[in-house]
């Protein structure tokens, strides 16, 4: 009798917490201070950005916050769109795992695979290329921009606990922060590929905002 009562409260252990792990997104995620938040694993990125929805903001913020841009604006629009994307995954990775809605975790798959490739070029370029003359105008644009970026994020609401909801909403905004980005390296950028990746970021991610929203 015993060893039954401690094998019942063994399963009940177990299956309280596999029931924690899928709620990562959660309000009770948003309470919770950043170093906590960025211990669980939920992504399968190579560079592990963990935590929920809650995780992968802080992640983002922290990663920017700490960018030493170089003032070139192919270089550094390089530098923050690997930054941007490998968050994206992050977030597109969530969905894929704990969605229930057919459209939306489609729609992840879609953005990961598009992003995944777009890695590859910035990681070739950042391989091959070091930063040339820094352009001044770019630099006071990008920082405004990297800014109002933060403040964004900080304002952006708390998590609802409807994962679909959830990620459209965050993905929405990720999305918003990398067109301003984009639009910044057409406007500065001399890197013929690197302008070309712009353009078809703006392009993509315009049709998958309008999905976004329509979700929203």
């Amino acid at each position: 009798m015993r060893l039954k009562l401690l094998h019942f409260i063994l399963v009940i252990v177990i299956v309280t917490i596999n029931f924690s792990c899928k709620s990562g997104n959660t309000n009770n995620a948003d309470t919770a201070n950043s170093d906590t938040a960025v211990l669980k694993s939920d992504s399968t990125d190579e560079e592990v950005i963990s935590g929920g929805f809650i995780g992968i903001k802080n992640h983002s913020m922290m990663q920017k916050n700490n960018l030493d841009l170089k003032g070139d604006p192919d270089f550094d629009f390089a530098s923050l769109m690997q930054i941007h994307h490998k968050n994206g995954l992050a977030i597109a990775n969530e969905e894929i795992k704990y969605g229930s809605d057919t459209t939306m975790r489609n729609l992840a798959e879609k953005i990961k695979e598009g992003q995944e490739n777009d890695l590859k070029e910035l990681q070739n370029f950042m391989d091959t290329n070091n930063p040339g003359q820094t352009n001044d105008s770019f630099l006071k644009e990008i920082k405004a921009n990297l800014q109002k970026t933060k403040d964004e994020t900080e304002k952006s609401s708390g998590m609802s606990g409807n994962f679909d909801k959830d990620f459209a909403n965050l993905m929405l905004l990720h999305h918003r922060q990398g067109l301003d980005i984009s639009k910044i390296e057409i406007k500065y950028g001399k890197n013929p590929d690197m302008k070309k990746l712009a353009q078809n970021i703006v392009k993509h991610q315009d049709d998958e905002m309008k999905q976004l929203e329509a979700y929203k």
